[in-house]
């Protein structure tokens, strides 16, 4: 009934691992995402990138109409990349 998917995140500028996206797809065309972005690699647009390359797959190769996250509210950064 769902269709999990992860990617990893990877920093050209340093050459290294940044983090991870994932989104959980249901059948409905709805999808849940979630990603983490190491401390050392934020604030430098890469959430916001990959973030959205995720999404323009989940639209293309997944038929997703509608997106769901959860965010802790305190953090200002993650509510503006979801906004």
């Amino acid at each position: 009934a769902q269709v999990w998917l992860n990617w990893a995140v990877w920093s050209q500028a340093t050459q290294s691992h940044a983090g991870y996206v994932q989104a959980t797809v249901e059948r409905t065309g709805v999808a849940e995402l979630a990603y983490v972005l190491f401390p050392a690699h934020q604030g430098r647009g890469l959430a916001r990138a990959a973030v959205a390359r995720m999404i323009e797959r989940l639209r293309q190769e997944h038929g997703v109409t509608s997106l769901r996250a959860r965010v802790d509210a305190r953090h200002r950064r993650s509510r503006a990349l979801l906004e």
